[in-house]
Formats: structure tokens, sequence, C-alpha cells
């Protein structure tokens, strides 16, 4: 089996894994909120993410650049998360390996792609990941300045997640239903 299949594989588990969770958190917050539209639910659901991936970066830049991959592996655990619960307030279908590669392929967007080709996107993630490291080393070699660094780019990281997926999947939900057929 070739890389890009077993990482595809280990994509779609994970998935799988998050939606029953996904689908919890947006009942709760339904529940909370009866009153409130699919677009107030995501806004409450992106701002809990980036509250929770804020402090994590301080948290985690407080330690330098020790806890960079565990670091990245919290935030892109946070994103997947979000682009799940915001597809579910959408009512969008997610156990269809398509629906699968859309989230990546949202995940790919919100991180500043221009095009998706889902056979490269998971190697485009990992570069994306490097990068990102790469780019936060100098920052995490004085932890004061790292912390809110750290915090302050998460939170925009999850902004622009959150945002990428409300437009998909919120545009997919005002589209004409195709018809059924009797």
């Amino acid at each position: 089996m070739a890389l890009t299949e077993r990482l595809l594989e280990r994509w779609q588990t994970l998935v799988l894994g998050e939606i029953g969770r996904a689908r919890e958190r947006v009942r709760k917050l339904r529940r909370k909120h009866p009153g409130a539209s699919p677009d107030e639910i995501a806004v409450r659901l992106i701002r809990t993410k980036q509250y929770i991936a804020t402090a994590g970066g301080a948290v985690s830049g407080l330690f330098g650049a020790v806890t960079l991959p565990a670091d990245f592996a919290f935030v892109t655990y946070l994103e997947v998360a979000l682009i799940l619960e915001i597809a579910t307030v959408f009512g969008a279908t997610l156990k269809t390996p398509r629906a699968q590669r859309e989230v990546l392929e949202v995940l790919e967007y919100a991180r500043g792609a221009k095009s998706s080709l889902v056979a490269t996107t998971l190697t485009r993630i990992a570069g994306s990941a490097v990068r990102r490291l790469a780019g936060k080393l100098p920052a995490r070699a004085i932890p004061l300045v790292a912390a809110p660094v750290s915090a302050a780019m998460h939170r925009r990281a999850l902004g622009r997640v959150g945002e990428t997926a409300v437009r998909f999947y919120g545009t997919m939900n005002k589209l004409p239903r195709p018809a059924q057929p009797h």
C-alpha cells in the first residue's frame, strides 16, 4: 500500500472517530441556545475553539521548541474538530469518503492553498506543518515572547479554519437539493 493511501486511510479513521463527538458538541450547543441560527452556532463553535487554541498556544509557548510537534498536532486536531462541527451544524453528511476528502480540502484551503488535489493534500499539510514549525523556532527560543505569539497564531489559525468551513458548508446548505427519484 502506498504512503498516500495509508495516510488517507488514517485520515478517514480520524474523521469517522470524531464525527460522533462533533454531533454531541453541536447537540449540546443547540440545547443551550435553542433559537440560534446555524451561523450563530458556528460562531460560538469558532470562538470556543479559538479560546482553547489560544490557551494551548500560550502554554506550549512557555516550554519553547520542545513542544512544537505536540503543539502542531493539537492545533490540527482542533481545526479538524471545528470543521466537522461546522459541517454538522449545516447538515452535511460526513461518513462518505468524498465528504471526508472535502473536510481535508477545507483544511487545506484554510491554510492558504489555491487549489486542491486530494492525492497531494496530506503531503501539502505535512509541508505546511514544517513551515509553521520552522516559523515558530525563532520565537520559541525566548519563552516569554513565544507564549503570546503562539497564542495569537493559534487564535488566527482557528478563525481562518472556521470561516472557511462556514463559507463551504453554509453555501452547500443553501444550494437546492436534487430531486429524489420516486
